[in-house]
């Protein structure tokens, strides 16, 4: 009875084509996980989606749980795992990356070109968003071409469309619709809630925005 046996869905020329051992998978597209040969838990939907991936038919992790739905959707990837690609070339060169999520069209791009695992835990949601990181790690981007600039940089939050493309390579920093987004200009008014309720060190109509250096709390939970 073969009821029970693990099902390997796929659909298009060359999909799956030279799998042994890996399952389950899912691939729909020409060429869709095409070299994969032991790496299981992947789903490849579109033209060379996941093309190369788990070639080298390493265990458990390499080449697991990665998702790419787009034309070249991580066709790069060999090794990394628990990748996440929405978008035609989404992720395209990155070999050995990990925990990367790209949303968008070439939204990561270049991520780990270089093949040296490093850029990992990065997360871009925008067409072209993040396009150049090589080796940066733990970045979140998110807005058309949001942090095409970082390259080796970590710890960054980009938001906003064309936010940091006037700012170099750079780490533990936070744009939000800042001067280099589309207009050069930036955001002309900024509106945040949560603040206003918390104590202040001027009464009235005039608030001072406090810090709290310990928590990067903003206003005072007891007052100055």
């Amino acid at each position: 009875d073969d009821h029970h046996l693990p099902r390997i869905p796929y659909l298009g020329a060359e999909a799956l084509e030279f799998n042994t051992d890996g399952n389950p998978n899912t691939a729909v597209g020409y060429a869709a996980l095409n070299s994969n040969l032991t790496a299981g838990g992947s789903t490849a939907v579109g033209y060379d989606a996941l093309l190369f991936n788990g070639l080298v038919g390493h265990a458990f992790p390499f080449g697991w749980y990665n998702n790419a739905v787009g034309a070249g959707a991580l066709l790069n990837n060999v090794d990394g795992y628990s990748n996440n690609a929405f978008g035609n070339h989404a992720l395209f060169f990155n070999v050995n990356g990990v925990a990367n999520t790209a949303i968008g069209y070439y939204t990561l791009w270049y991520n780990d070109s270089d093949a040296l695992g490093l850029a990992n835990g990065n997360t871009a949601v925008g067409a072209t968003a993040l396009f150049n990181n090589v080796d940066g790690s733990d970045n979140t981007a998110v807005g058309d071409s949001t942090g095409r600039n970082l390259i080796t940089g970590f710890n960054n939050t980009y938001i906003g469309d064309f936010v940091g493309a006037l700012a170099g390579d750079e780490s533990d920093t936070i744009r939000i619709g800042d001067v280099s987004n589309g207009n050069g200009a930036g955001s002309l008014e900024c509106y945040i809630g949560g603040i206003f309720n918390n104590f202040q060190p001027v009464g009235g109509k005039v608030v001072v925005v406090t810090l709290d250096l310990a928590n990067d709390h903003l206003g005072w939970d007891f007052g100055p």
